[in-house]
């Protein structure tokens, strides 16, 4: 069976470095997952391709993302995203 890699999604406020947490992200390997206090969502064995996510912030509708997850590579994967957020 494959194996994929560990995917660590930052979700950050749009223009700064602020941590968003408990977002709920949506989508591919996130299924209903939930920012920490740090604002990552982890996924495991996610195997290579695009997915598209839905992000939800409290008190804001879903924003959508696309999560690219290359081929090859070793280690943890750290994505960063964006959102508008209040």
């Amino acid at each position: 069976p494959a194996i994929g890699r560990v995917v660590e999604l930052e979700v950050v406020r749009s223009g700064t470095d602020e941590a968003i947490a408990g977002a709920v992200v949506d989508g591919g390997p996130f299924v209903g997952a939930r920012t920490d206090a740090a604002g990552v969502a982890r996924a495991a064995d996610v195997l290579p391709g695009s997915y598209a996510l839905g992000i939800r912030v409290a008190g804001l509708r879903s924003q959508r993302r696309e999560l690219t997850v290359p081929e090859g590579g070793e280690g943890p994967l750290a994505v960063r995203v964006e959102v508008v957020a209040p």
